[in-house]
């Protein structure tokens, strides 16, 4: 945070005002940018969370698939 770090003398109010703004701006930006990632980070996560649900139901599918074969080899004895 080096743009709220910076010791600054003014010449006059004005002069401050007018770089705290462009502090403001840059800071500004940065959050956008900040916000930006997340959302993609979110989106990401979401994409993931569902290939691995679909991976979990398939599996499941196969598991049930396996478990009537067995049982129905297991009767035919």
């Amino acid at each position: 945070m080096e743009l709220l770090e910076k010791e600054q003398h003014y010449n006059s109010l004005q002069e401050e005002v007018e770089d705290q703004r462009k502090v403001i701006r840059k800071l500004k930006t940065k959050l956008k940018a900040a916000n930006n990632e997340l959302k993609d980070i979110h989106q990401e996560n979401a994409e993931k969370n569902e290939e691995l649900l679909d991976t979990v139901r398939e599996q499941a599918k196969e598991l049930d698939f396996f478990n009537q074969m067995i049982a129905f080899l297991m009767t035919e004895d």
